[in-house]
């Protein structure tokens, strides 16, 4: 059984390296994308992911099923299937992590294969396909490490390269032919050329302003640009949030986003703002602390710039324990800092101002976060429409928290603007019993 399982090992590494440069297309001087394959290869990775997993908590546990081989061979079957794929997308650095770990789950079965054999449970036999297969390992990644990375750039759409499509943006006036090269460029960089195809995208903004967009091929132009980043689907003449279309990953667009969120001219901001204004990026979740800390050190020159406001609400709009959301209004009541305070609930009173205090709209759609009290939410994507009101409206335990801040902190503020705050938003939770139906 011992040999059957290290050849098996052994199999899986040989296919590997043989199979390195042998992906549909890798030799060719142009490769289409087959996002089908592509499609085909994650899902390889997801079912090694749950071998893996199975097989893991079996190890763990040293229960049957969980050997050192076993966990080995699932380790490796894994990182074979990511490798796999990176190495089709050209992303360079995962297709080496990826490898790195074959590498280690192979030395990590050698070391037992050692083992046995000083014990007399593994043979010579055995213990050279376990050498052998650490061999063949080892030099898949130094193979890996030596190529040239830029298979990636072998990527075609249309028939044309991502350079030429990135000409084409630098030179077409037509917006409609100028939509489509930015929908080139989200394909392209959903597989492999992110960071490039970010700041294509950035740089390609012209003058426009990306919060105003129509049907007209101008505003088509602007939504497909948007879409690069934080794709909608569309749904007969409705747009839902969500996933639906190629996009650029956020682990590639984020750094970008933010530095021209920050310092970029008034166009490339405003395309970041709608980005994350958009509620359908629920990864940015993972970058929480980096919101915050931007959030805390925003300084406010112009009352007039309302990004401080958005980045609050997508703070926000992701925290739903609330806990940086509290911890930020905390440390700008104990400061003073009425600028910041203010910022947190900007969209709150312009939802106010607009609906002239309808407050049960007011509430489903507060500023900074969209459950502050108790509802049941059906249907798809979001708004007011697919929220049912129960008959007893119950604040969430972020909602009174919140307004047990604003009494007993907000109110008692040396800052007369953070006090007049802290009024409104309390009167704005406490009529929530009042709402009609």
């Amino acid at each position: 059984m011992k040999r059957i399982a290290i050849t098996s090992l052994l199999a899986v590494l040989f296919f590997a390296v043989q199979t390195s440069a042998q992906e549909p297309g890798a030799s060719a001087p142009g490769l289409s994308l087959d996002q089908d394959y592509i499609d085909l290869l994650k899902k390889r990775i997801d079912v090694a992911r749950q071998k893996f997993e199975e097989i893991d908590a079996a190890y763990k546990a040293g229960q049957p099923g969980g050997s050192v081989t076993r966990h080995s061979e699932s380790r490796i079957a894994l990182a074979t299937a990511e490798a796999g794929l990176y190495r089709l997308t050209g992303e360079r650095d995962l297709l080496l992590a990826a490898l790195e770990r074959k590498r280690e789950a192979a030395e990590h079965s050698l070391s037992a294969a050692n083992a046995g054999y000083q014990s007399g449970t593994v043979s010579l036999s055995l213990l050279l396909d376990a050498q052998l297969a650490l061999a063949e390992a080892e030099y898949e990644l130094k193979k890996a490490k030596t190529s040239p990375p830029a298979l990636a750039r072998q990527f075609l759409f249309q028939g044309k390269t991502f350079e030429q499509w990135v000409e084409l943006l630098e030179t077409e006036l037509d917006p409609k032919v100028r939509a489509e090269a930015f929908r080139a460029l989200a394909l392209f960089g959903a597989n492999g050329r992110g960071k490039e195809a970010t700041e294509v995208v950035f740089a390609q903004v012209q003058a426009y302003d990306y919060f105003v967009y129509d049907d007209s091929p101008a505003g088509q132009m602007k939504e497909a640009a948007i879409d690069t980043l934080a794709p909608i689907a569309m749904s007969n003449s409705f747009r839902t949030f969500g996933p639906g279309k190629p996009a650029i990953p956020l682990k590639d667009s984020f750094p970008i986003l933010m530095r021209n969120f920050k310092d970029g001219d008034v166009y490339q901001q405003s395309l970041a703002r709608i980005v994350l204004a958009r509620p359908n990026l629920p990864e940015l979740k993972e970058y929480l602390p980096v919101l915050y800390e931007t959030a805390m050190n925003w300084e406010v020159t112009d009352a007039e710039d309302d990004r401080l406001s958005i980045l609050l609400s997508t703070l926000g709009r992701l925290d739903l324990k609330g806990e940086y959301v509290m911890s930020y209004l905390r440390n700008a009541v104990k400061t003073g800092n009425a600028e910041h305070f203010n910022a947190t609930f900007a969209k709150l009173f312009s939802i106010i101002s607009m609906l002239e205090g309808d407050a049960r709209t007011l509430i489903t759609n507060f500023g900074f976060h969209p459950f502050l009290f108790k509802q049941e939410k059906h249907g798809m994507g979001g708004g007011f429409n697919n929220f049912t009101f129960p008959q007893k409206r119950d604040l969430t335990l972020f909602g009174e928290e919140l307004l047990k801040f604003l009494q007993d902190e907000g109110l008692e503020s040396d800052n007369e603007s953070i006090r007049e705050t802290s009024q409104k938003v309390v009167d704005a939770l406490k009529s929530i019993e009042d709402i009609p139906q």
